[in-house]
This record gives structure tokens, C-alpha cells and sequence, in this order.
């Protein structure tokens, strides 16, 4: 509770859009932030989005710097 409640009051204090999960257990604390007015952003896990950000994470990590 307390940490739902900080983030939110981030969230708007700066007026922010927070991307959180919204599979499974997540999708609970999605559905609250939204009903308190925080522009939020589901993301569901699934095997291939995790898979996404696995090969985007490798790929911005190992491409040489300019």
C-alpha cells in the first residue's frame, strides 16, 4: 500500500506515465492506478514480448558507442 501510494503521488506530481505489468498479479495493480487517475501503461509478459526485450536489451548493450 504504501509504495502504490508514493508512486502515485510521483506520478502525479510529475505527471508521468508509468508503465507497469499487467499480467497475472500485476494486472490487479494496474486496474488501481488507474481507477486513481495515474496515466499508466499495461505491459503483459509473454514469452515472446520477454524474448523482445531480452534480444533489445543485448542489442543496445553490445552495439558500439559513436
Amino acid at each position: 500500500v504504501f509504495q502504490r501510494k508514493r508512486l502515485v503521488n510521483l506520478a502525479q506530481r510529475f505527471n508521468a506515465r508509468v508503465h507497469i505489468d499487467s499480467s497475472g498479479v500485476g494486472e490487479p495493480i494496474h486496474d488501481e492506478l488507474r481507477r486513481e487517475q495515474v496515466r499508466v501503461e499495461g505491459y503483459k509478459f509473454t514469452h515472446a514480448t520477454k524474448k523482445d526485450l531480452v534480444e533489445n536489451l543485448f542489442s543496445s548493450v553490445t552495439r558500439p558507442k559513436a
